[in-house]
């Protein structure tokens, strides 16, 4: 876990306290470690895309110009909503890939394990 609730914490002795904190602090550094390293490989693999879908742009508007029918014309703008839809997911990738990143960094940064319980008594 990475909080821990102050519930808990009162039933253990300080030396229990402390390396139930030790614990969440590494727990936490270990998820802001493989975040960083996915949101790194995430990006090799988004920027490679990219460049794909560049070349599909340009595939594309050629494809446009050399289109001579009203099919033709209907089939590329088939292929473009196919390649912006595309386009979205994968920058939503990045968007839930920064935000978890984001919130990893933040809890590691600054939230006491135990303030868990504060976060959600005052949504209450």
């Amino acid at each position: 876990a990475l909080f821990l609730s102050r519930d808990r914490l009162k039933k253990l002795s300080f030396t229990e306290q402390e390396a139930a904190g030790r614990e969440v602090s590494t727990r936490r550094s270990a998820l802001l470690a493989d975040t960083s390293t996915r949101s790194l490989a995430q990006a090799d693999v988004q920027m490679k895309q990219a460049e794909e879908l560049n070349s599909t742009a340009d595939s594309l508007q050629s494809a446009l110009g050399n289109a001579e029918t009203v099919q033709d014309r209907l089939h590329v703008i088939a292929q473009t909503e196919i390649a912006q839809t595309r386009a979205i997911a994968a920058q939503t990738q990045i968007l839930a890939q920064m935000l978890k990143l984001q919130s990893a960094a933040a809890i590691k940064a600054g939230l006491a394990p135990d303030s868990v319980g504060e976060i959600t008594e005052a949504k209450e």
